[in-house]
């Protein structure tokens, strides 16, 4: 039976707390009465890379609005210095520490979320960059009931360079030499062909070196595991 003060659709709401004592904005998902889950069940959305809390191609706000509307409490926010979030990136070659570890954002986004919303259980989902600070945030903050990684990066991404960009894609590119859908996209001009040039001279000169894998990643890994808690990984074709 449907009360009739409850709400028949999903609410959208912007939201504010703090983080290390800046302001962080986002946008709350609230489900219907009818359909909310019980124990209330939370998702945050953790921001791919420098990209909003939209997510590429607005891929968060879709995921939201189903998570929602299946009786899910959602929360995309912006870390601070990115999307409406205040905050200046000095510094580029601190992106591992200041996007990809967002551990303090993450906490402070919990501690909002089980507040105001009274929210028991916690997954968080990442895509990319996202799916890593998800992971690491997961070893720390043993609030987090559940994951969902999708193109969880394994490299060591410590140094963004141009340099280490290019031996990621090179290392890339070997793995779908025997791919025909590779090939496809090649012959019919979708391929990032810069990229490949750029690739095939670091490989033809001698200064290519194959991507470190992450030690921090597989300890978060081994920590999550340890602690009985479960996460899905997804990665694309």
């Amino acid at each position: 039976m449907i009360l009739m003060n409850q709400p028949t659709t999903p609410v959208e709401q912007v939201v504010q707390f703090s983080c290390a004592g800046q302001p962080v904005f986002g946008i709350k998902h609230t489900p219907p009465g009818a359909v909310a889950k019980q124990p209330k069940t939370g998702v945050i959305f953790i921001n791919a890379g420098v990209r909003s809390r939209r997510g590429p191609k607005r891929l968060y706000v879709r995921f939201a609005r189903r998570l929602s509307q299946a009786g899910y409490h959602v929360l995309r926010f912006d870390l601070p210095g990115i999307g409406d979030s205040p905050g200046e990136l000095k510094d580029v070659s601190a992106y591992k520490k200041k996007f990809l570890d967002c551990t303090d954002s993450t906490v402070s986004a919990i501690d909002y979320f089980k507040k105001v919303d009274g929210v028991e259980r916690i997954a968080v989902v990442g895509l990319c960059g996202g799916a890593y600070s998800a992971l690491a945030a997961s070893a720390v903050e043993r609030r987090i009931d559940w994951l969902v990684l999708t193109s969880l990066p394994v490299q060591d991404l410590s140094d963004m360079s141009e340099k280490a960009m290019s031996d990621i894609n090179t290392h890339s590119y070997f793995s779908k030499i025997f791919a025909w859908r590779a090939w496809y996209k090649f012959l019919t001009g979708k391929s990032h062909y810069v990229w490949m040039l750029r690739a095939a001279a670091r490989l033809l000169t001698g200064r290519y070196r194959r991507p470190e894998l992450d030690p921090a990643l597989w300890a978060a890994t081994a920590e999550l595991f340890a602690t009985g808690r479960k996460a899905l990984f997804l990665y694309g074709d």
